[in-house]
């Protein structure tokens, strides 16, 4: 299943973008979430993994998720994956942060795993809630599918947040040509006043 295609079916339904990570994006809907690829084609297992549990979250919860009860405050980690044979490449379960992701192989499924938990963790801390219990590894892997790799991959959510905070996106904005020409002939550096002007907007002085 094409990204693309995925995505315009998580947005038509409300969903919309909270976080960029390194090749993959988190999407948020009423305090869900999901992790999605960035790349042209979602491993059609991996699409059917997240639209079926979209057809069960948009069920009625009495109770809060599981994420948002108890939970741990420390910054590193170390969660359990379980990885199986896509159609066309390995696809990634996270059973504590109940969301998946894939990779082209066994290492990069890794760390498609570690940037996935990276974007669930910090927008969880940023919502105030704590983050998930790891899973005892043998309990995974006792249910875990015939053939499945579970392994354990670490994530230090400081040193994410970190990389993440520096990390440049570009925006466009559109302005009257006149305006554009005075300010290119002033020397004014757009990015700069963009910035200054969106920290004062939210009176941020710190950063």
């Amino acid at each position: 299943m094409k990204t693309k295609e995925l995505i315009e079916h998580l947005e038509r339904n409300g969903w919309r973008v909270k976080r960029y990570g390194e090749e993959q994006d988190l999407y948020g809907k009423n305090g869900q979430r999901e992790s999605i690829v960035r790349c042209g084609e979602a491993d059609e297992e991996l699409a059917r993994a997240i639209l079926k549990r979209q057809e069960e979250e948009n069920s009625p919860h009495p109770e809060p998720h599981p994420l948002m009860k108890g939970g741990i405050s420390k910054v590193k980690c170390a969660y359990p994956i379980v990885m199986t044979e896509g159609s066309a490449r390995i696809v990634v379960s996270i059973p504590d942060f109940h969301i998946n992701t894939q990779g082209r192989d066994i290492p990069d499924a890794m760390e498609m795993a570690r940037d996935a938990m990276g974007l669930m963790g910090i927008d969880m801390q940023d919502d105030g809630e704590a983050l998930p219990e790891a899973s005892n590894v043998a309990t995974v892997q006792a249910e875990a599918p015939s053939g499945a790799i579970v392994s354990l991959v670490d994530i230090d959510f400081s040193e994410y947040r970190r990389k993440r905070d520096i990390r440049v996106v570009k925006k466009n904005c559109t302005i009257p040509s006149w305006l554009n020409f005075e300010a290119e002939r002033a020397g004014v550096n757009f990015s700069a006043l963009l910035q200054a002007a969106l920290k004062d907007e939210l009176n941020i002085t710190n950063r």
